[in-house]
Order: structure tokens, then sequence, then C-alpha cells
């Protein structure tokens, strides 16, 4: 339901995600661990079609709010895969090679933050009204 805002955050993580899998997918950064590049286009793709399943799943809350919370976690591992990789260039994490890299799953983990937080508030909108009935 593209009327609800958690709609459009989790909207808005799908399309991060699938950012930085066309990042990661066109960058020449990785050429010397092709293993870290494939699991980065991997993790990055598997976040934005789980941001995209949870946003088709509006009517099971519940379900909703675990898989965003799956994709979080997806997230975090995204994350220590970069500094994994920035740990080990010679340069060490002051290298230039870091880039936007890693902002991009946590603008990712921000919206699906906000996203649970609005769930959650209909959750508790449709229990209030089942009680009042």
């Amino acid at each position: 339901m593209i009327q609800r805002i958690q709609s459009l955050f989790l909207f808005a993580s799908a399309i991060i995600s699938a950012i930085g899998a066309l990042l990661v997918f066109k960058s020449d950064l990785f050429l010397a661990e092709s293993n870290l590049k494939n699991l980065l286009l991997v993790g990055f793709t598997a976040s934005a079609f789980l941001s995209l399943g949870s946003l088709f799943m509006y009517k099971n809350r519940m379900f909703q709010i675990k898989l965003n919370l799956l994709n979080f976690v997806l997230n975090l591992v995204i994350i220590g895969l970069f500094v994994f990789y920035l740990l080990n260039l010679s340069g060490g994490v002051f290298a230039p090679e870091k880039g936007i890299w890693l902002l991009l799953p946590i603008f990712a983990m921000g919206s699906l933050v906000l996203a649970n937080r609005h769930i959650r508030k209909d959750q508790e909108l449709v229990k209030s009204v089942d009680r009042i009935r």
C-alpha cells in the first residue's frame, strides 16, 4: 500500500540497496578480492529483495517487522564485510578507496528502523480499534 509512510521507507531501503549492488557490480575496487565482491553483491541484492518482499507483506505486520529485522542484520553483515575490506587495504582505513560505500547500508538501516517504528504504530492502532469493538 503506497499511502503508508512505512512503504516509502521500505521502498527507499530497497532503492539504496539496489544502488549498492550496482556500485559493487560496476566497481573495479574489489578486483583482488573477488569473493568479497560476490558476497557484497549477494548481500546488497538480498537486502533489496527483502525490502521489496516486506513492502508487499503489508497485511501481516508482525511478519513484516521480522523481515525488516532480518534485513537489518544483513546490513550489519554488509558493514562488517566493508570494514574487513577497509582494514585489509594497504593504506588501512585512511586509504582513498573508501568512498561512500559504507554509508549505503547505514542509510538502508536507518530507513528500516523508521519503517519498523511506523509498522508498530499501525499495529498498536489496529489493536486499540479491536479493543473498542
